[in-house]
């Protein structure tokens, strides 16, 4: 029984404690920022912890209703830790994106990254994939290329 809760609580758990992790590093890095710069960060990480505890009450209300549900039930304590190849394949859609953004620069690598994550979606209709994919390219850019003056790799083709 003991193995059974472990799997479950790693399964469960598991972003949990990565996103502390992360909540934890984002503090770090901007604990030296003056008081009005930490502004948004700090709203940033209060969304983040109130979504964290949303998240672990949510957890511990799952398993109360599963343990209570399947006590004997082998088949709901399987663990994969939730990876299973669609996840995987967007994964790899990901590190694809950030590594090839590099080479042929921010405007074409988002694009297709947008066209792949739609069609993984199961998103079919081309002129939907084509309009959302440079909706998001544009928007991006609007807010951290434009407002937010973030500068973008270039790339090969010296696009926006």
């Amino acid at each position: 029984m003991i193995k059974k809760l472990l799997k479950f609580m790693i399964q469960n758990y598991l972003f949990l404690f990565i996103s502390i992790i992360f909540l934890g590093s984002y503090w770090y890095s901007i604990r030296n920022l003056s008081a009005r710069a930490q502004r948004f960060p700090f709203v940033i990480m209060t969304i983040a912890v109130v979504l964290i505890v949303y998240n672990l009450g949510a957890c511990i209300w799952e398993f109360s209703k599963l343990y209570k549900k399947e006590k004997d039930n082998e088949q709901a304590w399987v663990c994969n830790l939730g990876v299973n190849s669609d996840i995987l394949i967007c994964i790899g859609i990901t590190f694809a994106y950030v590594i090839v953004m590099k080479y042929i620069g921010y405007a074409v690598s988002t694009f297709l990254y947008g066209c792949a994550m739609l069609y993984k979606l199961k998103v079919r209709n081309i002129a939907v994939i084509v309009i959302y994919s440079l909706v998001l390219t544009l928007v991006v850019y609007g807010i951290f290329g434009v407002w937010l003056r973030i500068y973008f790799p270039r790339g090969f083709l010296n696009l926006i």
